[in-house]
């Protein structure tokens, strides 16, 4: 099950939520339910990447990288970044850090 995450933004309302996984070799099963088969396929597969935003304890040299379709445009995601689903449905990249400082786990239910 795909976590849930709280905004931290006090101009979020207080019940914003948000799902999110981080983008490894480790989660890519995860990542493959999470984003579906609109997103993940054989005209758009995982890749490998030298350059890693976050290595998130896993050993190199090939990590992994894959593009996301977006509001916005295509955006290639790299390992170690979160992807972020909207409450409307929106998918976007997020960097480590500013995912940690920005969203707490929500716990319970």
């Amino acid at each position: 099950m795909i976590p849930h995450y709280r905004s931290k933004n006090p101009l979020h309302q207080k019940d914003y939520l948000v799902q999110a996984v981080q983008l490894k070799w480790s989660t890519w099963s995860e990542v493959c339910l999470f984003l579906g088969s609109d997103q993940v396929n054989t005209l758009n597969p995982a890749r490998y990447t030298q350059v890693p935003i976050d290595t998130c304890g896993e050993v190199g040299p090939c990590w992994i990288s894959l593009t996301l379709k977006t509001s916005w445009g295509d955006v290639e995601v790299k390992h170690g970044e979160y992807i972020i689903r909207t409450p409307d449905g929106n998918f976007f990249s997020c960097l480590p850090h500013v995912f940690t400082n920005s969203y707490d786990l929500v716990t319970g239910d």
